[in-house]
């Protein structure tokens, strides 16, 4: 029970200090994309914060399996070196009751990064949507000013013509800020900018205008009559709404679809893609605590950076299959049921070792090769 406690106590401090170095790392990519739409004066600095906010349980569903890893390699390493593990299994400990500790903290990390994927990821993507919404909509009603064009919204020009108390537009002129021969132009009477409570996306509500579209013959311009458009605002690039909306669906209905809905072909659809995603990522935690025990421990007359090398082949190579496997699926190339597949193996491949470690084993070639030389 000592070495139970002493263990579990020593995996605390390299675990937060190993997820809060990563996660201000992806908070620092994050910024650079905000503070751009900021230096845009499109958001101000606490519209920055709420919306940086609503994206740390995406953040830390990341980090927190990283920082197993990171708690684990150094645990293990400090153990070895040492010669802790060595006393321990000279007194009759095998490997199996060594990593009980190990184990029940990649447990409890894996609760834990369940809870951010399963329930509180799709609820801040909601609200960092709706957010989102909110201050390109404030900002163009704010920004808009009659005879003035307006540049933040990509790379198109806006100019109204007058704006009435209930935020009602006329005389709206939207074109292409640099204009080419394929560049069309979209004139209406009267406007109003709305947020879709779908999509959490901005349109300009357009009505009675028209669209000059290019023809073969520059002096000539297609014309299109409307009397109501809904055209949306582009502020920065943006997913599809499809995956816009898959992002915030809730796991029980991701679920409940997955029950109700038997996938015609062998391909299947991307709310299947996004759930087993959701699950997979968290349970990266125990499969990597099972995958690096083996890795870290080392001959303490051998050195130890050689073992931190072999962390960052892991981490490296079990997100690179399973995002190569989920790109395989977004393109339909593969059923969703492969998202399993860099669990599987990387898994397998750490209680195999483990079994190997424990047992005083090579592999096996190598084992055989000195049988015959001795007989």
């Amino acid at each position: 029970m000592t070495y139970f406690r002493a263990t579990f106590s020593e995996l605390i401090i390299p675990f937060f200090v190993t997820s809060g170095v990563i996660s201000i790392m992806l908070i620092m990519q994050r910024l650079y994309t905000l503070f751009a739409l900021m230096v845009e004066r499109l958001f101000g600095v606490q519209d920055v914060g709420l919306l940086l906010l609503y994206l740390l349980p995406e953040i830390f569903s990341i980090s927190i399996p990283l920082g197993v890893v990171g708690a684990v390699f150094i645990t293990v390493i400090r153990q070895s070196m040492d010669a802790e593990i060595i006393c321990m299994r000279a007194a009759g400990t095998s490997l199996w009751k060594y990593s009980i500790p190990l184990l029940l903290f990649g447990l409890i990390a894996t609760f834990a990064a369940a809870s951010l994927t399963l329930w509180l990821q799709p609820i801040g993507y909601e609200r960092y949507a709706e957010s989102e919404a909110r201050i390109v909509k404030a900002n163009a009603d704010e920004n808009l000013l009659p005879g003035r064009f307006h540049y933040q919204f990509g790379n198109k020009a806006i100019q109204i013509g007058a704006r009435a108390s209930d935020d009602e537009l006329s005389d709206i002129f939207i074109a292409d800020r640099v204009m080419s021969s394929n560049s069309s132009v979209i004139m209406a009477d009267k406007g109003r900018i709305d947020v879709d409570e779908q999509t959490k996306l901005v349109y300009f509500r357009l009505r009675n205008g028209a669209v000059y579209l290019p023809t073969p013959d520059p002096e000539v311009l297609r014309t299109v009559n409307f009397e109501r458009l809904n055209y949306r605002l582009e502020f920065k690039p943006t997913e599809s709404i499809k995956t816009r909306q898959l992002k915030w669906t809730t796991t029980l209905e991701l679920i409940r679809q997955a029950r109700s809905n038997a996938p015609v072909t062998r391909f299947t659809p991307k709310w299947l893609l996004e759930l087993f995603s959701r699950l997979t990522l968290p349970l990266a935690c125990l499969v990597f605590v099972f995958a690096a025990i083996p890795m870290a421990i080392v001959d303490p007359r051998s050195g130890k950076s050689g073992s931190f090398l072999r962390a960052i082949f892991l981490v490296v190579t079990y997100y690179i299959i399973w995002i190569g496997f989920k790109d395989l699926v977004k393109g339909g190339n593969a059923p969703a049921g492969v998202m399993w597949l860099p669990l599987l193996l990387v898994g397998s491949c750490g209680l195999f070792r483990l079994w190997q470690t424990n047992g005083d084993m090579r592999i096996f070639p190598f084992n055989i090769g000195r049988r015959r030389k001795k007989s």
